[in-house]
């Protein structure tokens, strides 16, 4: 039993070899057969009920991509809102009350503002 190196060295030998018709028991895998047209019903219902899928796959992907689009339209409808968000909380001033921490624009006389 022997093994071989599994090397680039080999690989490229054995294409060589049978590149030269050695191992080739084919004429020549390039020239292959014309495609025949539908001789039977059964052939052309096969082939286009094929196309039917091909079309509906298209369709399909189309979809997909449409629906891609709006996924990432609203997420970015979204990371505006927080922006936003953000951005308008970052005026307010918070005050202590009764029921705990409030945010409020204008804090009323006497309360403690922590901003």
């Amino acid at each position: 039993m022997t093994r071989s190196p599994g090397n680039r060295a080999t690989t490229d030998a054995v294409v060589r070899w049978m590149d030269t018709g050695a191992g080739r028991t084919d004429p020549e895998p390039t020239a292959l057969a014309p495609i025949t047209p539908a001789k039977r019903r059964l052939h052309a219902a096969w082939r286009e009920s094929a196309q039917s899928r091909i079309v509906d796959l298209d369709v399909e992907i189309d979809c997909l991509i449409e629906q891609l689009r709006s996924e990432m339209s609203a997420a970015q409808r979204r990371i505006d809102a927080g922006d936003h968000l953000v951005e308008c909380r970052g005026r307010g001033q918070i005050r202590w009350g009764r029921k705990g921490v409030h945010l409020s624009e204008d804090p009323p006389v006497g309360s403690r503002s922590l901003a």
